[in-house]
């Protein structure tokens, strides 16, 4: 059987989700109401039983295939509990009105089958059963118990794919030849892969006791002052340093990078040790030996590309830890709120009832979003790999047409300078200024007025841009509600947000949005801002051609 819907049968409510779909699924098939109503009240025959009954119950619909022509719309209940045998009665009406019941047992379930024939006429093809699937996908909820459901199943679908991913970086960390570990504030190891535990033995390693025991004794006080000054700092350490092996010293490349909490406080370093004595020793070689120059630029190249691989697997893991904590929390708790008042809903006369439902929908809809807002910052997390000439010019245009509505609510002012082309991608730089432009126009209690100017720079000594390169300079400035300069950096970060729901809506992503275009398009973004005062967002983006 091809399975179009399932439906877990929990209680009454299912009941009903189950005799509406199966309706439905008729109606799809081009199965006449009698039929349908006929065949709808057999399943929920079943589907009754189970529900008083039985034990991990559920109902699957689908349509079968038998040989060239013949086609079956199926109703398929799985329970542990031998239904057929407890109540006879509900299943003798049921083969009455189905024509007839196919039951087995298997894997410690027993399995109900109720099958409608679907006329020679109707075409049923793989592209109309995606239709079927998309439609009760799509279709919308039939009470704020559906609706639950629904945002239920895909919270747990999304927490899959996150253990999937979290289970991914594992295996990946474990298979690198790496000594990769967590340290906690307290200069202790708290996480390492099995090559750290392999090398440092039992025992392990506490940073805070680093001796020549484990440090050669010429790199031990260099290495201590840098790594404790590092800490200090909160800053990343970057260091070569020789490690005491069984038979003698060998070179590491050294890496710690700090992870903050949104005060800027430090919460744990991620580090890693990577073996570079082979490539050691062909340096002392090549003081002596000018023929083998071209080797060492390779060698040179491929450490800094070993560097940004680990780099980039360690802001992974930050990136998963994130979403771990939106899982735990952020999702959850709109989530609590509905089973909150769903409980009472449940429990309540019909004029309460009408109080909790918007509670209920209110919820829904946060949880709706913040799922939605996931699913977009994890597709723009992805680089385009068909980037073009873009004219921000015709970009900014579309982007404040479809704020027109909302401009003139506000009666803002928006005043907008030419623009350069940039090598990109159309719709991700349409996100980045919807996003700021949306910002612009809700964080202001006074008549909005937002400017947009460029200018085209040479990079200088500035941390974050290429010494030397050319740069597009964009400057977008509002005059809103601003924030203070300590959080010019947190404002950023995924889920992040300075405002209660009841104060501005919104989910916390859209300036991690912005961020993350701004990163796939090589560029930098920074912000200037003082509270009441309004904001200026620094955009740089390599020129085209240099």
């Amino acid at each position: 059987m091809i399975e179009i819907v399932r439906i877990d049968l929990d209680n009454e409510m299912d009941l009903i989700l189950a005799h509406k779909r199966a309706m439905k699924l008729l109606e799809l098939c081009g199965i006449g109401l009698s039929a349908q109503t006929t065949f709808a009240t057999a399943v929920s025959e079943i589907a009754r039983c189970s529900i008083g009954d039985g034990l991990e119950s559920s109902l699957s619909l689908g349509i079968q295939v038998s040989g060239r022509s013949r086609k079956d719309v199926v109703a398929i209940i799985k329970d542990k509990v031998n239904l057929k045998k407890l109540r006879p009665n509900p299943f003798r009406y049921a083969e009455r009105l189905s024509g007839g019941i196919t039951d087995e047992q298997k894997d410690g379930f027993f399995t109900y089958s109720l099958s409608a024939k679907i006329r020679f006429a109707t075409l049923i093809t793989d592209a109309r059963i995606k239709d079927f699937r998309s439609f009760f996908e799509t279709e919308p909820p039939l009470s704020p118990y559906d609706e639950i459901r629904k945002k239920n199943v895909q919270l747990i679908t999304l927490s899959e794919q996150l253990s999937d991913s979290e289970e991914q970086y594992r295996h990946l960390s474990e298979s690198l030849p790496q000594l990769i570990f967590s340290m906690n504030p307290k200069k202790e190891v708290t996480l390492s892969n099995k090559n750290f535990k392999s090398y440092f033995g039992s025992e392990g390693l506490d940073f805070g006791l680093l001796s020549s025991s484990v440090l050669h004794g010429d790199d031990l006080d260099g290495f201590t002052t840098v790594f404790n000054h590092s800490l200090a700092e909160k800053k990343i350490m970057r260091s070569q340093v020789r490690l005491k092996g069984k038979k003698e010293f060998v070179w590491h490349l050294f890496s710690l990078v700090p992870f903050k909490d949104e005060h800027n406080n430090v919460t744990k370093w991620n580090g890693f040790f990577v073996d570079i004595h082979a490539q050691k020793l062909v340096e002392e070689t090549l003081r002596d030996n000018q023929e083998l120059k071209q080797v060492q630029q390779q060698l040179v190249s491929n450490q800094k590309l070993l560097e940004a691989t680990v780099g980039d697997l360690t802001k992974k893991n930050n990136e998963l830890e994130q979403f771990a904590h939106i899982v735990s929390h952020d999702l959850q708790e709109p989530l609590r709120k509905m089973q909150f008042f769903a409980s009472f809903y449940q429990d309540s006369e019909l004029a309460t009832k009408q109080e909790y439902a918007p509670k209920i929908i209110q919820s829904a809809g946060r949880l709706r979003d913040l799922i939605g807002g996931i699913l977009q910052f994890s597709h723009i997390g992805h680089k385009d790999s068909e980037f073009r000439q873009v004219d921000l010019d015709a970009i900014l245009n579309n982007v404040v047409a479809d704020h027109e509505l909302l401009i003139a609510e506000r009666t803002a002012n928006v005043d907008i300078s030419p623009l350069p082309t940039i090598h990109g991608d159309a719709s991700q730089l349409y996100q980045l200024f919807s996003n700021l432009l949306s910002n612009s126009l809700k964080y202001s209690t006074e008549i909005p007025h937002i400017t947009l100017n460029a200018t085209q720079i040479t990079a200088g000594h500035e941390d974050f841009l290429k010494t030397g390169r050319v740069y597009h300079h964009l400057m977008f400035t509002d005059n809103g509600i601003g924030f203070k300069d300590e959080y010019k950096e947190f404002i950023f970060k995924i889920f992040k947000r300075l405002h209660e729901n009841k104060e501005f809506t919104g989910t916390g992503l859209g300036l991690a949005i912005c961020k993350k275009v701004i990163e796939n398009h090589s560029g930098h973004i920074t912000v200037e801002s003082q509270p009441q005062k309004g904001a200026t967002f620094h955009l740089y983006f390599p020129s085209v051609g240099h």
